[in-house]
């Protein structure tokens, strides 16, 4: 069997790494019992379902020829995308989270190089008021929204 790398093959295969580690993090954790569950269930059922789900792509991959072509992976991309997590990692504690928010999409957006920067900081200024709304002042998240302007 002639096996050739296409896209379903890979988003397959970045399931099942992404739905093992949830399970395997989740484990860490008390899982509970459907009745009462504990921090690890969800995440632990989410692992598992993401990583089910990511065979059966990998399986129709390998059954069919659609999306044969081969992937074109952009390694610019790939690393502002983990730059950005990082970015936001480091930065969440410094300067709070809108702050944190629009650099990090900053840095994201920036993996499209066709995208104007001015609609790149238009949506991260519209994406950090939304985070602020929605983490800070409706769900009451005990996340800084300034630590700067505090100390």
């Amino acid at each position: 069997m002639n096996i050739r790398l296409n896209r379903d093959l890979v988003s397959g295969g970045v399931f099942v790494a992404a739905g093992a580690a949830f399970a395997v993090t989740a484990s860490g954790y008390d899982i509970g019992s459907a009745s009462e569950m504990g921090t690890g269930y969800f995440p632990l059922c989410i692992g598992i379902l993401l990583a089910v789900l990511g065979v059966f792509v990998i399986a129709q991959a390998l059954r069919s020829d659609i999306g044969a072509e081969s992937v074109n992976l952009r390694l610019r991309a790939v690393l502002l995308i983990l730059a950005s997590l990082l970015a936001f990692y480091v930065l969440l504690p410094i300067l709070g989270l809108p702050l944190s928010t629009f650099i990090t999409f900053v840095i994201a957006a920036k993996a499209d190089p066709e995208t104007p920067l001015t609609q790149i900081v238009a949506a991260g200024a519209g994406l950090a008021i939304i985070a602020y709304l929605l983490f800070v002042v409706a769900l009451g998240l005990p996340i800084q929204a300034f630590p700067a302007l505090l100390s």
